[in-house]
């Protein structure tokens, strides 16, 4: 039986940090020291006049695992009326200290126009810019990405971030226009740990790159910015095989509309509509690409790679063949009802292949820290079995709560794609990661390298 192997270069010491070797396995623990958002603004420029920077967590925003720098981060989060700066933040999980700290600094005020005033814009600038301006621009005036409600949108592969796609409806509700990016996490004078300088603005686009197939991001018009027929979406999920980001889209509480990718080399955009009705995509919703291979499946055997997006209203599984001739006809998808206990907003998503499962939670929502295991459907062989029940069951987490404290609803800490893993945390175990808040801790789970129960 052959198996494939991922190789990761990582930037840690030998072995797991002190604090992490040192936790029960299955606990929630938060990361020792100061190790808040907002610990990263020491120092420096502040945030804007007459908002706050809590929606960098609170808004319908995600986060990036960096696997070979061991980072989670926020990049650009914001948008709407929660916060307008599109600086970007690290932290690196697998130090012995692990700190906050901000990469670049926002763009000023002076190209984010209007200045948001606490609750109303003014009129729009002839840039068409602003935190919530009538024109649903992508880009800020000095060409840099317009702080973005994310929902599950970013990812990190080959080197850097990733926005394939905006949540917002193609109309333009939740202001934030379509957006289809790039961030560069290797640009020059990017700081790259706690206590450097973050690189200093310069009116370019600096490490952000735009998608789009409009040369300014349609500054100044009254129509969202063509992305070569992409749709904005919210859940995405990354096949680091074939460096494919591919993504489902529905307006909350509306229905499956699209289907899509965006190829990490290429930056080539492909969608459809999506290929099923009657599945709904509301905003608590989670995806993942799985590859039975990865699991040490005969490589002659496995037929299956495929995307599975966790919907909860409602709880269905949509798995699409990636295999497929083409993973955008409707022969390519199946569905799947679950149990209703993966009803709960926020939905975030990881998979576990020591578990063959889908891990899934809201810390917020469930108030425990607890997580879903959604077990994919095997043969004795390890190949999936598109017959098989996929098996839901509780995973009752010890330690710390992460959720403890938080607001459940909109702008109150949803989860979104802030739950993340690290692959390897320096010891060959993995380790979920949350953040909930820019002023709370930054908390991560501690994995089995043998199936969870």
């Amino acid at each position: 039986m052959s198996s494939r192997t991922f190789t990761f270069t990582v930037e840690a010491p030998s072995g797991a940090p002190s604090w992490f070797a040192s936790q029960t396995v299955k606990t929630w623990a938060a990361i020792p020291g100061a190790n808040t958002v907002n610990d990263a603004h020491a120092g420096q420029s502040t945030p804007f006049s007459g908002a706050t920077n809590t929606g960098i967590c609170d808004a319908w925003n995600g986060a990036i695992a960096d696997q070979v720098r061991g980072e989670y981060g926020f990049f650009g989060n914001g948008g709407h009326g929660d916060y307008r700066g599109n600086e970007a933040y690290a932290i690196k999980i697998r130090s012995e200290l692990p700190r906050w700290f901000r990469l670049l600094n926002r763009s000023p005020e002076s190209a984010v126009s209007p200045v948001w005033n606490g609750g109303a814009s003014t009129n729009n600038t002839p840039a068409g810019q602003g935190e919530n301006p009538g024109a649903w621009a992508a880009m800020y005036a000095d060409g840099r990405m317009r702080s973005v409600h994310g929902w599950y949108t970013p990812q990190y592969h080959n080197g850097r971030v990733w926005y394939p796609m905006q949540s917002s409806a193609s109309g333009g509700s939740g202001n934030s226009g379509h957006h289809a990016w790039s961030f560069d996490r290797s640009y020059p004078g990017l700081a790259s740990a706690y206590g450097q300088t973050p690189l200093a603005w310069s009116n370019d686009a600096g490490p952000w790159k735009w998608l789009g197939n409009s040369s300014n991001g349609d500054r100044g018009t009254s129509t969202p910015a063509p992305v070569t027929n992409i749709t904005p979406a919210c859940a995405t999920a990354l096949d680091p095989v074939t460096g494919l980001i591919w993504t489902l889209w529905g307006d909350q509480g509306n229905w499956a509309s699209r289907f899509g990718s965006l190829n990490t080399s290429t930056e080539a955009i492909q969608t459809a509509s999506f290929p099923v009705g009657g599945y709904q995509q509301p905003a608590n919703f989670g995806a993942v690409v799985y590859d039975p291979a990865w699991d040490g499946v005969n490589e002659s055997t496995c037929r299956w790679r495929f995307f599975v997006a966790v919907s909860s209203s409602p709880a269905v599984l949509m798995v699409c063949n990636l295999k497929a001739a083409n993973p955008f006809a409707s022969a390519a998808w199946s569905f799947h009802s679950i149990s209703s206990t993966v009803q709960q907003a926020g939905l975030g998503a990881v998979y576990h292949p020591p578990s063959r499962s889908i891990l899934a939670a809201c810390p917020v929502a469930n108030q425990t820290g607890n997580l879903i295991k959604i077990r994919v459907p095997t043969n004795g062989d390890g190949t999936y079995n598109s017959a098989g029940s996929w098996a839901v069951s509780p995973v009752t987490s010890g330690g710390v709560n992460p959720g403890a404290g938080l607001t459940v609803g909109i702008g109150g800490g949803r989860t979104f794609g802030k739950l993340k893993m690290i692959d390897d945390m320096g010891n060959g175990q993995s380790a979920l990661v949350y953040c909930g808040s820019v002023t709370g801790s930054t908390y991560v789970y501690k994995l089995p390298t043998t199936e969870i129960t």
